[in-house]
C-alpha cells in the first residue's frame, strides 16, 4: 500500500485505517473557479485489472462546514468496464 498525498497523521490496525485529514484537501474536478484540485488523501496499491473493490467510509469527529454537505457514511463499489 502507498499514499498519494500523506495525510499528517494516520494509523492502521488491523482492517480499521484512521486517517486525519489535512486541511484545505479534496479530489475536484472543475471547480466553479474552473481550477482541478488533487490534494486528497489516497492510500492505495495497484490490482488486477479484471478485479473489483467494494469501500465502505465511515467519517467522525467535526462536522463540516454548513455550507456543504457530507453523508456520515459513503459507500462505493468499482467495476472494471
Amino acid at each position: 500500500m502507498e499514499w498519494l498525498n500523506e495525510p499528517p497523521a494516520w494509523q492502521q490496525n488491523g482492517d480499521v485505517l484512521t486517517v486525519t485529514a489535512g486541511p484545505r484537501t479534496d479530489f475536484w474536478r472543475k471547480t466553479h473557479d474552473g481550477g482541478v484540485r488533487d490534494s486528497g488523501h489516497f492510500y492505495h496499491r495497484t490490482i488486477n485489472a479484471t478485479a473489483g473493490i467494494s469501500t465502505i467510509a465511515r467519517s467522525t469527529g467535526t462536522s463540516p462546514p454548513k455550507s456543504r454537505s457530507a453523508a456520515p457514511t459513503a459507500r462505493s463499489t468499482i467495476r472494471p468496464a
